[in-house]
C-alpha cells in the first residue's frame, strides 16, 4: 500500500517510470488478491470506472485505421489498469486508503511544489526574472518543462494541488495546520493566476465554490470569496491577465497562424459538421482524428498540418464513439458522483467537476499523462466509497463438499 505514494509523486517522475509504476501497482494488487483467503472484487466500481475504455474497445470493430486505433487503445490502457488494481483491494486496504487520505494528498502537493521549483530553476537558466515577469501571452503556453511536460499540464497540476490543499485546510483541526494549508494553497493559486491559463483558473474557482456549497462551512466560504476577489481584482488591474480572459477557450501556438478567435472558429466549424455525421456510434477510435483533419484541410491547411484536435473532450468522444459513448461515459461519472454524495465524499465530487471543466477546453483523455492522472485520482477517491463484498466461489472445494455431505 505504501507503493501507492509513488503514484501520487508522478509529477516529478519520468513518464516511462510512471508507466512501470502503474504496472507494478496492478501486479501487486493482483498478487495480494490471489493470496487472500477471502477474495473480494469491486465489480460495480470496476465497470463504472472503465466504461469509456470498453466503449473505445468496441469501436475497434468498425474502425478502418486499426493501426492508429490500437495505438490509441494502448495510450488509454491506464483507464482500465488503474481501476482494475483498485478493484482488487480488500477491506483492510480500502481502510488504509481512507485513513491515509491526507498523507496521499500531501505527497502530491509536495511533488507539485518540487515540480514548480525544478521548473523555476530551468527557466532561470535561460531567462531573467524580469523577462519571466514581462513575458508575452504565448510565452508560458509554449514552454516545455520537466521531462517535456506541457506548461498547460502544470496549470492542471496546480489546480488539483490547490483543491487538495483546500481540503486539508477544511479538515485541519489545529490552527497551525490550517495556517500552513492556507499558505500553501494561496501560494499555488497565485502561481496559477500568474500563468493565466483560463481553464485551470476557472476550474479552480468553480471547485472552490462547489466544495464550499457541499460542506457549507464558513471558513471555506470566506476562502472562496477571497480567491474570487483576488481573481477579479487581477483581471481588472492586470492588462495581461485580462487579455488572456478575453476569450473563453484557447488553442495553443495560434499566433503564428491566425488569431485565436479564427482558429477556434475553424476547429469548431469542422467539429460541428462532424458531430451529426458521427451519430450514435461515431467514426471509431481509429478514424475520428482523420475525419477532423480531412475537414480542417479544406478550411485551413495550416491547422490540418499541425494536427489540431477538437479541444473539447466531449466533442472528441462523440466523434470517436458517438453520442452513445458520451452518454455512457457521463452516466458512469454521474453514478459515481451520486454514490460519493451519499457518503459525503465531497472531495471526489469536486475533483470530478474539476476534470469536467477541463474537458470543455482540452482533450485530456487523449494524452497518456492526462489519462494517468484522471484515472488515478478519480479511481482512488471513488473507490473509497465502496464496501467490499465477499466473492462467491464458482466451484466448491473438496473439503466443503465433504463437509456438506457429512452434515
Amino acid at each position: 500500500m505504501y507503493g501507492l505514494f509513488l503514484l501520487f509523486a508522478m509529477p516529478v517522475i519520468p513518464h516511462f517510470v510512471s508507466s512501470v509504476l502503474i504496472f507494478l501497482f496492478l501486479a501487486s494488487s493482483f498478487v495480494s488478491y490471489v493470496k487472500r483467503k477471502n477474495k473480494t472484487f469491486l465489480t460495480s466500481f470496476y465497470f463504472l470506472s472503465t466504461t469509456l475504455f470498453f466503449v473505445y474497445l468496441l469501436s475497434l470493430t468498425y474502425s478502418e485505421n486499426l493501426e492508429y486505433a490500437i495505438k490509441k487503445i494502448s495510450t488509454a490502457l491506464p483507464l482500465i489498469a488503474i481501476p482494475l488494481a483498485f478493484s482488487f483491494f480488500s477491506t483492510e486496504q480500502l481502510n488504509f486508503c481512507r485513513t491515509h487520505l491526507k498523507d496521499y494528498l500531501k505527497t502530491y502537493i509536495a511533488a507539485v511544489g518540487l515540480l514548480i521549483g525544478i521548473s523555476t530553476v530551468q527557466l532561470l537558466a535561460d531567462h531573467t526574472l524580469v523577462e519571466l515577469f514581462n513575458a508575452p501571452r504565448g510565452f508560458y503556453h509554449s514552454l516545455k518543462l520537466l521531462y517535456g511536460m506541457d506548461s498547460l499540464y502544470l496549470s492542471y497540476h496546480l489546480s488539483i494541488a490547490v483543491l487538495f490543499a483546500t481540503y486539508l485546510f477544511y479538515i485541519s483541526k489545529k490552527f497551525w495546520k490550517a495556517i500552513v494549508a492556507f499558505i500553501i494553497l494561496a501560494s499555488l493559486f497565485i502561481i496559477l493566476l500568474y500563468l493565466g491559463f483560463k481553464a485551470g483558473l476557472i476550474a479552480s474557482i468553480l471547485s472552490f465554490g462547489i466544495i464550499s456549497i457541499l460542506t457549507n462551512k464558513w471558513k471555506l466560504w470566506i476562502l472562496f470569496a477571497s480567491m474570487l476577489t483576488l481573481l477579479i481584482a487581477t483581471i481588472i488591474f492586470s492588462p495581461k491577465i485580462a487579455d488572456r480572459f478575453s476569450e473563453l477557450l484557447i488553442v495553443k501556438n495560434e499566433a503564428s497562424i491566425r488569431n485565436t478567435s479564427t482558429v477556434r472558429s475553424d476547429v469548431n466549424q469542422c467539429t460541428f459538421l462532424l458531430l451529426p455525421e458521427a451519430g450514435f456510434i461515431g467514426y471509431g477510435i481509429g478514424d475520428g482524428k482523420a475525419e477532423l483533419q480531412e475537414c480542417l484541410s479544406t478550411v485551413n491547411k495550416d491547422l490540418a498540418n499541425r494536427s489540431y484536435n477538437t479541444h473539447n473532450q466531449y466533442f472528441s468522444i462523440i466523434v470517436n464513439v458517438g453520442f452513445i459513448g458520451l452518454t455512457l461515459f457521463l452516466g458512469s461519472l454521474f453514478i459515481l458522483s451520486i454514490i460519493s454524495l451519499n457518503v459525503k465524499n465531497h472531495l471526489a465530487i469536486t475533483l470530478a467537476i474539476l476534470f469536467a471543466v477541463w474537458m470543455l477546453a482540452e482533450n485530456i483523455l487523449e494524452r497518456q499523462g492526462g489519462i494517468m492522472y484522471f484515472s488515478l485520482f478519480t479511481s482512488f477517491l471513488f473507490v473509497i466509497n465502496f464496501k467490499t463484498t465477499r466473492k462467491l466461489p464458482l466451484l466448491l472445494s473438496h473439503e466443503k463438499i465433504m463437509e456438506a455431505i457429512n452434515k
